[in-house]
């Protein structure tokens, strides 16, 4: 997944950010659908994040663990088509995947992260909790 965003701020969490991923639950671990990576939960996960593009209407940033703030993106799940929907305030983005599994995570305190208009994160670290969905 590639974050995009207006402005670049690296910020440090001052305490725990709850956000979720979307991904598909394998033996016990979730399977990001961007990048394939596999995540055990509740082990602690770092790495480094810089951006890789800069530019003066617009950065982006590849490397890091991407999620979604919880206080400003939602997800829906359709019981009956079992299609599930991420909407962020980028209105015209609707992210829908079936067979999809939404799991909370925490952006650990300490953390350095970026995080865009839209309440799209990026962060140099991240704890996988549990399944919500």
């Amino acid at each position: 997944m590639c974050w995009v965003s207006k402005t670049l701020k690296k910020r440090i969490a001052t305490k725990d950010i709850k956000t979720f991923k979307v991904g598909d639950v394998i033996d016990d671990q979730l399977k990001s659908y961007y990048q394939d990576f596999f995540y055990d939960f509740n082990l602690l996960y770092s790495t480094n994040v810089e951006p890789d593009y800069i530019h003066p209407y617009f950065h982006y940033i590849l490397n890091g663990f991407h999620s979604y703030n919880f206080k400003k993106c939602k997800y829906f799940k359709d019981k009956f088509t079992n299609m599930l929907s991420v909407k962020s305030s980028r209105i015209v983005i609707d992210k829908y995947y079936s067979s999809a599994s939404v799991v909370e995570c925490i952006v650990p305190k300490g953390t350095e992260y970026y995080e865009n208009e839209y309440g799209e994160i990026v962060s140099n670290q991240i704890i996988i909790n549990k399944i919500l969905e």
